[in-house]
């Protein structure tokens, strides 16, 4: 029995922060290349929903079981991300949740534990999402690193892309990279101290223990996916391990920094979608130890990148030309008031309404088939009263109408209010995001997202906002 990915998806935030905004901000050297940065309604959860939806729709007919969520910086420190993940995909209440935390190397952790799962009869299919929003301290050597992005994968055991051949693990309680609870920013030590006798030490190690167990050599494998820990440790650490140059995959550091928990599963959809049937895929991702996985390609890979969904994503990108920007996305600012924090919101409202916000359903009338967005008790068209059935709205529509706000408070002002029809019926007034004000227009194909609306009454509040499909991956 093959137990490995089914498909997979990832999501990299429109905007980026380039190495010559940075240096001009702080007067130093420009660093090479960019980073993602989310946008200020993003956070790692509507990052991962985002790669999840992705990853389901390349895969229709798997219906998860479980679903695993990786980072380490969920936006809540007492409540599960992974169930709030699986009520927007409107999964089943009976799939088991879990959250994997506090460390680097999470997304690798919770991929091999969805496999033992599935391996052990625990599970058939588990949906795994790592996301994350790092933020170092503004004007350091990590701030230009550090990038914000998310990546998921199906597993499962039918019509498996990449089957799962070894894995070896390696726990080490070595102090590198951290984060105290009441830390705003990551925090290293000596740097040349966690290169040589962390990262070198633990990873060179593990790679060679299951080169060894595997029975494989180095030239056996076609992609060799050496998660970093900074811009060129892992460079030196290939070479020293004998890997050809043209058996690397792009770290991708330059294009859209380092995303942390989900960089290891980034790089593994990076490689996938050039990787041919057969070819072996060497995985290893550092953070207190450090994971190792091999994995080989199969034909059924053919199947789900016809549209490369990878290079789409990574393409949709739009150049964040203000530090300051930045620094008001990340609500660095002093004094800065957050958005919509004189906002009502109430838990049993959301409760009542968790439908049409959270997992996106209206009601169908069973006589004109009209779909009713609002609680309606008549149909509006043909007066039927009773019969109503729950239906999920489609995620994609046409603006029917629009209206550019510029005295709502948000850091990209105008806010665009758009009335969209969606396709397959129903109509909904929405904010739109990631999409310029001056090239909105009537019939303007958009798509939802979930995004972050404000933060009144102590929690965060969440709802579907829409962008031009033009600007994201189709």
């Amino acid at each position: 029995m093959d137990i490995g990915i089914i498909s997979y998806g990832a999501y990299i935030p429109r905007y980026r922060l380039s190495g010559q905004t940075l240096g001009t901000a702080w007067q130093k050297p420009p660093a090479k290349g960019e980073k993602a940065i989310a946008c200020f309604d993003e956070d790692s959860f509507t990052l991962a929903v985002e790669s999840a939806f992705a990853a389901m729709e390349a895969a229709p007919d798997a219906h998860p079981d479980s679903v695993i969520f990786a980072s380490t910086t969920s936006p809540y420190k007492e409540k599960l991300t992974s169930g709030m993940l699986a009520a927007v995909l409107d999964l089943p209440e009976t799939a088991r949740t879990m959250d994997f935390t506090n460390s680097m190397r999470s997304g690798t952790s919770a991929l091999l534990n969805a496999a033992e799962r599935i391996k052990g009869g625990f599970s058939k299919t588990s949906l795994l999402a790592a996301a994350d929003c790092r933020t170092a301290q503004p004007g350091s050597d990590w701030e230009s690193f550090i990038g914000d992005g998310s990546a998921s994968l199906l597993l499962g055991t039918k019509n498996v892309i990449a089957r799962i051949l070894e894995n070896l693990s390696i726990s080490s309680d070595f102090t590198d990279i951290w984060r105290k609870n009441t830390d705003s920013y990551i925090n290293s030590g000596d740097i040349r101290f966690g290169q040589e006798i962390g990262y070198s030490r633990l990873m060179e190690s593990a790679i060679l223990e299951i080169l060894k167990k595997s029975g494989l050599k180095q030239t056996d494998f076609a992609k060799v996916i050496l998660v970093p820990r900074d811009p060129r440790t892992h460079i030196g650490l290939s070479q020293k391990l004998g890997f050809g140059k043209t058996q690397m995959q792009d770290d991708l550091l330059n294009q859209i920094g380092f995303t942390g928990t989900a960089h290891p599963l980034v790089l593994l959809c990076a490689a996938l979608e050039t990787s041919a049937p057969g070819d072996k895929i060497l995985l290893a991702s550092y953070g207190d130890g450090c994971d190792v996985i091999i994995l080989e390609v199969t034909n059924e890979i053919e199947n789900i990148r016809k549209d490369k969904p990878f290079q789409a994503a990574l393409s949709c990108r739009k150049e964040l030309a203000s530090y300051t920007k930045f620094l008001e996305f990340r609500e660095l600012l002093k004094g800065q008031l957050k958005i919509g924090a004189e906002a009502f919101t109430s838990l049993i409202m959301q409760n009542r309404e968790q439908d049409i916000m959270v997992q996106l359903k209206a009601r169908k009338c069973p006589k004109c088939l009209a779909i009713l967005t609002l609680r309606q008790r008549v149909c509006p068209l043909c007066r039927a009263s009773e019969g109503f059935e729950e239906t999920r709205l489609s995620r994609t529509g046409r603006i029917f109408t629009y209206t550019q706000e510029h005295y709502n408070p948000t850091p990209e002002p105008p806010t665009t209010m758009a009335v969209v029809d969606l396709d397959n019926g129903g109509r909904l007034l929405l904010q739109m995001t990631d999409t310029d004000a001056d090239k909105v227009q009537i019939g303007m194909p958009v798509r939802l997202t979930y995004r972050r609306m404000h933060e009144a009454g102590e929690f965060y509040n969440y709802y579907w906002k829409c962008r031009g499909i033009n600007v994201i991956q189709k």
